[in-house]
Formats: C-alpha cells, sequence, structure tokens
C-alpha cells in the first residue's frame, strides 16, 4: 500500500504478480491484494487484484469497500455457449439451481419454477429462443432473455458465479472515481435494435468487452464486506 500524487489521467501504475501484469489507473491510494499463486484462472477471464478502497456508484458514495481479488470474463456469454448448458440438461438439473428460494415471504421451489423459464414454444430456454434454440446466426451474439435465476445457473453449471456489484464497478473502471471514460461510453452499443458481437472491442474498458452497453447484466448486490 503507498500512496501517490493523484490527478485524473495523471498516471498509470503497472504490477507483475506471477507472470501477469496489471495496469492500474490514477489512484491517490494504491492498496493491493495479490490472488493466491494457487488459483486457475479460467479461461478467456481477467483477473483484478483486491482493493480496500472508497467505491462510487453516479453519485453513491459506497464509502470504504473490502474486494478480494477476482477475475471476470472478457466477454458476455454468447447464444452458442449457452446451447451447450441447455443440450447438458441443464433446466433438469436442480443442482445447478438457487431454489428453494424465498421472495417476499414465499418460498419457491424448483419443479415449481422451472416451468416459467420458457422459450416462445413454451420449452425450457431463454424467452426469445425457438423450441430450444437460439436465432439463427447468433452464434456468438450475447445470450438475451434469461432471469437471473437462469443467469445464476449457468455460471453454477461452468463452477463459475455471477459477479456483485463492486466487483462489476472495478471492472468498468468508474468504481474508484464515479467517472466514466467518455470514449468507452461513445464506443458503446447502447442502439436497442442491434446486439453486437461479444468479441467486439470498441466498448472495452480494463479488457473487458460492452462492460457498458450492448446487453443489460445480471449482477449480486450483495456478498462484500464494507468497512
Amino acid at each position: 500500500s503507498f500512496r501517490a500524487p493523484y490527478s485524473r489521467n495523471s498516471h498509470i501504475l503497472k504490477l507483475v504478480h506471477n507472470g501477469i501484469e496489471y495496469l492500474q489507473k490514477p489512484r491517490l491510494n494504491h492498496n493491493y491484494i495479490f490472488p493466491d499463486k494457487t488459483i486457475n484462472i479460467p479461461e478467456g477471464h481477467k483477473v483484478f487484484l483486491g482493493s480496500n478502497a472508497r467505491m462510487f456508484l453516479q453519485g453513491i458514495n459506497f464509502k470504504e469497500i473490502n474486494l478480494n481479488p477476482f477475475s471476470i470474463s472478457k466477454n458476455e456469454v454468447t447464444n452458442k455457449e449457452y446451447q451447450k448448458f441447455m443440450d447438458s440438461g441443464g433446466y433438469d438439473n436442480p443442482t445447478y439451481w438457487d431454489f428453494p428460494f424465498e421472495i417476499d415471504g414465499v418460498i419457491y421451489d424448483f419443479n415449481s419454477s422451472i416451468k416459467k423459464f420458457t422459450d416462445k414454444y413454451g420449452k425450457k430456454g431463454p424467452s426469445n429462443w425457438s423450441y430450444g434454440k437460439f436465432p439463427s446466426g447468433l452464434d456468438n451474439h450475447p445470450v438475451t432473455g434469461i432471469s437471473w435465476f437462469e443467469a445464476k445457473a449457468y455460471a453454477k453449471f461452468r463452477n463459475l458465479d455471477i459477479p456483485n456489484v463492486f466487483q462489476w464497478l472495478y471492472a468498468s473502471g468508474t468504481g474508484f472515481s464515479g467517472i466514466y471514460d467518455s470514449k468507452m461510453i461513445d464506443n458503446s452499443n447502447f442502439n436497442s435494435n442491434q446486439m453486437r458481437e461479444v468479441t467486439d472491442t470498441r466498448g472495452n474498458a480494463n479488457g473487458v468487452n460492452n462492460i457498458a452497453g450492448n446487453v443489460k447484466e445480471w449482477l449480486h448486490k450483495e456478498a462484500i464486506n464494507v468497512a
């Protein structure tokens, strides 16, 4: 942990640990936690250092957040990837799903709840698919039409999890300043009529593609230590 003269874009800090290079944007306090060397990094993921620092979200001051090292996928989940979850019986295997689950005092179990997650023709799957298949030609486009429960189930199928809000803020490059990168915003896709492929780099921040646009993304809102 150390302090550095701070002004926006005043410096870039490069750290190297276990063969991985980390580029950190300007901050007054550089306070980081390196990931354990024994942890396997999932393919296609970007690793972020842990930190204890004040975080922001468009005018909201979260004060000091204790954030452990984590990784996040460089790309959104594609239709083709989600199809593997479907074809592997993901909607029939309760071990992937967070049920039973309580909402407003009502307990939802797996057998009754899974029936709600259907496509355009009443078959299991994303709401905009047809008979368990994604639209033709959209293999490398992000999967859409899924609920938070479906996103969680897919992540568990991959032995992963969806990020929490602080991890997302960190990855987006806005969490420690509350200021969005104008170039990233200008190059991101906010056109609701046409998605980009997940590997499109125009809306890239910190090596993570399409984090500011393209499709909405599911998050956790808790599971973090606030000092």
